[in-house]
């Protein structure tokens, strides 16, 4: 009967070498995981910043839209005054000119009498 017992140093030997050997693949795959759960943390930080920096990106150039907007529509409101006042210029000068050749005119056919 002491003749099994005897080898029970051996089974428990061979079986704990066995875990060891388990113990290594177990390890590497942990780390494994863990660094693929910490790559998918970093990687929905990102996406959220990004997300973010687009957001704010579309808003400030909205508003640079609308100032553009604004500006040319001034640009526009000025430059249609200008050109009115233009015309009333030139109208003025027509008039002006128009009045002053029938006066000349008036004075050549009293010269010629």
């Amino acid at each position: 009967m002491e003749e099994i017992y005897v080898n029970v140093d051996v089974v428990k030997t061979l079986s704990s070498r066995s875990s060891e050997k388990q113990e290594g693949p177990r390890r590497l795959l942990r780390a494994s995981v863990l660094g693929l759960g910490l790559l998918s943390v970093f990687l929905l930080a990102g996406l959220i910043g990004l997300a973010v920096h687009y957001h704010n990106s579309v808003g400030v150039a909205a508003e640079r839209l609308q100032a553009r907007d604004q500006l040319i529509n001034q640009l526009k409101a000025n430059l249609t005054e200008r050109l009115q006042a233009r015309d009333q210029l030139i109208n003025q000068l027509k008039a002006n000119l128009t009045e002053k050749t029938r006066e000349v005119d008036r004075l050549q056919s009293l010269m010629d009498k």
